[in-house]
């Protein structure tokens, strides 16, 4: 077909307010899903009319093609996923936990982590420095009072 008679076409499917008609049998896949709605899959139709996911026929090449597809996509995922070394260092201090939040959000920008990783770990490292934040302020409360008691014996 000739780009001229593709836009004949293309203009004939057009109604009033440009919205594309029903398309002409056997340009869309004729399988009708499950809620109703017809295939929209064009390329690569049977000469019945299916596409490779709806042809009972070409089932074993529709389970080879989805176990490639994973398997490339994981491959391009890895190879666009960044570096990013973790600190080696143990939580001790709330610095400690300042630099691993830090570690964390870098990681996910880069990819080396997902997000979902990444917002949990964030959110366990949040409630971390909040326990040592409470435990170094329990830390100078303690202290005071002992240095209080000292100065009301002395006095």
């Amino acid at each position: 077909m000739t780009i001229d008679q593709e836009l004949a076409v293309a203009e004939s499917r057009l109604d009033l307010y440009g919205r594309v008609d029903e398309a002409p049998p056997h340009t869309r896949c004729r399988a009708i899903k499950p809620g109703g709605e017809r295939c929209g899959q064009f390329s690569n139709l049977s000469a019945g009319g299916l596409c490779l996911w709806h042809d009972p026929d070409r089932a074993a090449e529709a389970l080879d093609v989805r176990r490639r597809g994973g398997t490339r996509a994981q491959e391009v995922q890895a190879e666009q996923r960044g570096t990013c070394p973790a600190p080696t260092s143990e939580i001790r201090t709330l610095e400690d936990v300042a630099d691993h939040m830090a570690w964390a959000v870098r990681a996910m920008e880069v990819g080396a982590i997902d997000e979902k990783t990444g917002r949990s770990v964030v959110y366990s490292l949040d409630r971390l420095r909040a326990t040592l934040r409470d435990k170094d302020l329990e830390r100078q409360f303690k202290k005071l009072q002992r240095e209080l008691a000292a100065l009301k014996k002395a006095s």
